[in-house]
């Protein structure tokens, strides 16, 4: 009978076990996180700011997943995810690598850096156009040449970032590692499609509200408003839509509201509106007008190709893709301006003159 019962017990001790090891290992929350917030905090986190993220989940109906640094099974979801997605963090964390090694130089001054980057960055955009042209060939073997005549970076490693990048949109994991987001803690994650659109640290925005009466109030009004802005659906793709399907010729704008390089754009583009030269847009940082334009991609019907850069440009004639420009088609490096580079404004007025007589066919 003791032998019996010793054994009942070690079969409890195992399963119990098991059953443990299995229950950690199915908290998947972050892995099967759609659409959604991830909010990272520890325990010095004000009070104010968890109220704000609870308040703003519940009035929203939107998915929150509360991560704290300072409790033992939260950290365990982020190991977790990283080790599910290793291939994937790898590769991030190898572009981040060869991006460093890229301006990695001390003899080099801000605006040489800036050009250095502008000029990759023209580079990686002919790159994904995958061109076979004589002149983007010729084009390829100029920038080649400036980017490792001012960089430390071997031959090599170009091509192998230029290989890594070369997908229309990396996808970045919602934890890399634990230790440089926990330096900057309280932050909140947007999560869309399974991965991190926008990153927003909560303590320069609860920093920037202080002196306010109502600091749980604002913040929760600045979240949603926020929330809202990046997800919120858009009519712009209906109207695509129809217009695809009615066989209109157009020019396209693909941007993001919260884009800084669409915001650059916007007045140049307000100037040629005032000439009589207009285009239709569409928000692509709305999670509903994203999937369903990319669905309007992989149809295949209107010879749209994958938007690589925004903002962009797409010609339409007739409900069919003829041509498209985007941010570095029209970027001049110039550090002194904003974001490290001038808009060329006669790119953008020629590839409106020329193709609004050639939608108008």
């Amino acid at each position: 009978m003791k032998k019996y019962l010793v054994c009942v017990i070690i079969i409890i001790v195992i399963l119990t076990i098991i059953i443990f090891k299995n229950s950690k290992i199915s908290d998947d929350t972050l892995n099967s996180l759609e659409e959604g917030m991830v909010f990272c905090y520890d325990d010095n986190i004000d009070k104010n700011i968890i109220d704000a993220v609870k308040s703003l989940e519940d009035s929203l109906g939107i998915t929150v997943i509360f991560i704290n640094y300072d409790k033992t099974s939260d950290v365990e979801k982020i190991h977790q995810y990283i080790n599910k997605n290793k291939k994937w963090i790898d590769k991030t964390i190898e572009i981040n690598d060869l991006e460093e090694k890229l301006i990695n130089t001390n003899k080099m001054s801000e605006e040489e850096k800036n050009n250095l980057i502008i000029h990759y960055k023209q580079l990686l955009s002919i790159v994904k156009d995958e061109k076979d042209t004589r002149q983007a060939d010729n084009q390829v073997v100029l920038l080649e040449k400036s980017i490792l005549a001012q960089s430390k970076m071997s031959k090599k490693d170009l091509h192998q970032l230029l290989e890594l990048q070369k997908e229309p949109r990396i996808k970045v994991p919602i934890f890399i590692n634990a230790k440089y987001d926990k330096e900057k803690l309280p932050t909140i994650k947007y999560v869309m499609n399974g991965f991190t659109k926008k990153t927003l640290h909560l303590g320069d925005v609860k920093n920037s509200i202080s002196s306010l009466e109502n600091q749980e109030a604002t913040l929760i009004k600045y979240l949603q408003n926020d929330w809202e802005l990046t997800y919120k659906e858009s009519r712009d793709i209906y109207n695509l839509f129809l217009k695809l399907n009615q066989k209109d010729s157009f020019v396209l704008l693909v941007m993001g509201s919260s884009c800084v390089h669409c915001k650059k754009l916007m007045p140049y583009l307000e100037s040629l509106q005032s000439e009589g030269y207009l285009f239709e847009t569409i928000d692509i940082y709305n999670s509903n007008t994203n999937n369903k334009f990319e669905k309007l991609i992989k149809e295949g019907n209107y010879n749209l190709s994958e938007v690589k850069w925004y903002p962009s440009l797409i010609a339409i004639q007739k409900g069919k893709q003829i041509d498209s420009i985007s941010v570095y088609d029209w970027s001049i490096p110039n550090v002194k301006e904003e974001l490290g580079y001038e808009v060329e404004q006669s790119v953008l007025k020629d590839f409106f003159h020329k193709y609004a007589e050639e939608i108008n066919k």
